[in-house]
């Protein structure tokens, strides 16, 4: 009976492993996926997102992913809406941290305060 709880044991960390490994690889490629991004709608005004991102979960409780990926969404809506990379580029960084003190304050999930500045 023993070795049959061993092997049982061993079989579901193995498994655990398993798992842990296929989501440090998806989280992986979210990474990229999002530095992908932070390039194209930055350009060369990614070192804001970047600074933003550096001090984000310090700052606004926001992981460096979260800010990119929101930041980004903001600058793509700037860019659009506005001539000025420079004054895209700020407005998103703005809106980004704006959206993690609003959850805050209304106690809110982060994606429905960035929904509601979008």
């Amino acid at each position: 009976m023993r070795i049959l709880s061993s092997s049982f044991g061993l079989t579901l960390g193995i498994v655990g492993l398993v798992r842990l490994g296929k989501e440090a690889v998806e989280t992986a490629s979210d990474v990229l996926e999002i530095q992908n991004v932070v390039d194209v709608a930055f350009g060369k005004m990614s070192y804001k997102i970047e600074n933003f991102a550096d001090s984000a979960i310090k700052n606004f409780g926001l992981s460096r992913l979260s800010a990119k990926k929101m930041g980004s969404t903001f600058m793509s809506m700037g860019a659009a809406m506005i001539n000025s990379m420079e004054d895209a580029s700020d407005m998103a960084v703005t809106l980004t941290g704006r959206a993690a003190d609003m959850a805050s304050y209304f106690n809110t999930k982060i994606s429905e305060t960035e929904t509601a500045l979008q």
